[in-house]
């Protein structure tokens, strides 16, 4: 288990400092400049912002406070005074992310706890191997983002359901419910956690009663364990309803570029992403798919407790019409263990069929363990040997300083370099075809930047999407090329931020005004 833990903590730092000293993911800023600069300005924890909820907001503000302090201690030993202006920017960003790496290693050990509760230590251990390799929660780990901490309070609350179907104890019904409101304190639609822990109450042939004391208490420290880590929450019920509902209807809606679509389509696209890119190999995908098949032909008490949360998940994804990959992660353990656990019960059965002795049949699951581990090990290594380089977005951002007249007026879309408003006139716009050419022309800007991490999510889909794309090409067509960075758009979130093709394109003027029969 050391080993394991050694290796998802690896694979997890490694790279932690892409992009820096630019700020080149579009979400990080959300937790990090609310974490950092609000008990700065108003010397409050108050975030006054509760689309997320609070919880890892604080903790980041812990983790900053921790760097400063460190920093200034270390200043003392030298003679000098440290401020934190005299920290970078950069330096918090790293510990912050850092931060999220912890957790997500801390998931795979709480992982091979809950393997070896609900079936045993073998497939504890394959189990966390698995999820300390799967490619989407490598890469999430990476950032400063709420699902990684969300998954590892989530899967704590699940260990504790599960010691509740197991023992019954009072203390396993506290811990539950607390967990559980870190959970939701973390992210809003964790609070689906609540099904495995009633189901479990309700399959424990321990249990009092149906609605005894501790099933009641767990749900008071639900409760209390969200108001405890999201105080200002229930302290300004108007503002988090107004943030609820802008959160809920932006999902409901499909956002402002389009993602997503029926319940069947978003299905289809999460399976088809866990398949082809989040669980690192085609094969891993197999495994577990064939380990959830399992558990739902045989729906023991076990399966379905296990099987509780995924699914329940999984479905209320499906009604919203954003996809996000990203919010696969609070079921990757869940695969991660039904795969795990078949693949050591399948190795029983054959050792057993074969008359293979215990030594044989260790052998026999290691050789199996390994070859379904070292295509995704490789390709997490890749990974982070990639966004540990430059990158797209920064080769064009530099390019752009060099080469573009100062004070030039640039628009640009989401994902595009980090264009500096000290060196020129700036207009950050989520996507470019919200205006059409003229629009561009007539608001005097020179020239226009598009990222394929934002326009090639339209180009998946032609049909679907084919007016945007006719947007699209009428700005390619109608501009000229200034400089264009290829790179390819990718499903994995850090190379999808720093690897898009960039493309510096020039107003053309003349040519706006003849294509929209002007003169």
């Amino acid at each position: 288990m050391v080993l394991i833990i050694g290796l998802a903590i690896f694979i997890r730092l490694y790279g932690v400092g892409f992009g820096l000293p630019y700020i080149t993911h579009p979400d990080e800023p959300t937790i990090f400049y609310r974490a950092f600069t609000l008990p700065l300005q108003t010397y409050s924890l108050n975030p006054d912002w509760f689309i997320y909820p609070s919880l890892y907001i604080h903790i980041q503000s812990f983790v900053y406070g921790l760097v400063y302090v460190v920093n200034f201690i270390l200043g003392i030993f030298r003679g000098t005074f440290v401020h934190i202006k005299d920290i970078s920017e950069a330096a918090f960003y790293i510990w912050g992310r850092v931060t999220t790496a912890l957790f997500g290693t801390l998931t795979v050990y709480i992982a091979y706890l809950v393997g070896k509760e609900t079936f045993n230590k073998k497939t504890g251990l394959l189990a966390a191997s698995m999820l300390s390799v799967y490619l989407l929660h490598v890469d999430c780990s990476h950032h400063i983002k709420v699902d990684v901490p969300m998954g590892f309070f989530l899967l704590t609350a699940f260990y504790f359901a599960w010691k509740i179907f197991e023992t019954s104890e009072k203390r396993c019904y506290i811990l539950a419910g607390l967990f559980a409101g870190f959970t939701i304190s973390t992210k809003y639609t964790g609070g689906l956690i609540i099904i495995p822990i009633i189901l479990a109450h309700l399959f424990s042939d321990k249990k009092e009663r149906v609605f005894d004391k501790k099933i009641i208490s767990t749900l008071f420290f639900i409760i209390g364990g969200f108001i405890l880590t999201s105080p200002y929450a229930l302290a300004h019920p108007r503002n988090l309803m107004n943030s609820t509902l802008y959160a809920a209807s932006y999902y409901a809606a499909g956002g402002t570029t389009g993602h997503g679509g029926t319940f069947l389509e978003n299905l289809r696209f999460y399976f088809s992403y866990l398949y082809s890119v989040g669980l690192s190999s085609k094969l891993l995908a197999i495994v577990g798919l064939l380990g959830t098949l399992s558990a739902i032909f045989r729906h023991k008490k076990r399966d379905i407790i296990i099987l509780s949360f995924p699914f329940s998940y999984l479905v209320f994804l499906c009604f919203f019409k954003c996809c996000f990959t990203r919010s696969l992660i609070p079921i990757l353990p869940f695969i991660a263990l039904l795969g795990a656990g078949f693949v050591v019960k399948s190795v029983e059965i054959i050792s057993k069929k074969l008359a293979f002795g215990q030594s044989s049949s260790n052998i026999l699951l290691i050789l199996l363990s390994l070859a379904i581990l070292i295509i995704p090990l490789k390709k997490v290594v890749l990974l982070d040997q990639r966004i540990a380089q430059k990158g797209t977005r920064v080769e064009s951002m530099e390019w752009i300083n060099t080469n573009l007249p100062r004070g030039s007026k640039i628009a640009f879309e989401g994902y595009s370099p980090p264009v500096s408003d000290e060196l020129f006139e700036t207009y950050s716009i989520e996507t470019l075809i919200i205006h059409d050419l003229d629009w561009y022309l007539v608001n005097g800007f020179d020239y226009l930047i598009a990222s394929s991490s934002m326009y090639g999510r339209f180009y998946t889909d032609p049909i679907k999407y084919k007016e945007q794309i006719s947007s699209y090409e009428k700005i390619f067509s109608n501009t000229t090329s200034a400089k264009e960075f290829k790179g390819d758009w990718h499903l994995i979130d850090s190379l999808n931020i720093a690897y898009p093709t960039i493309r510096i394109m020039k107003v053309n003027k003349i040519k706006i005004f003849s294509c929209s029969g002007r003169r």
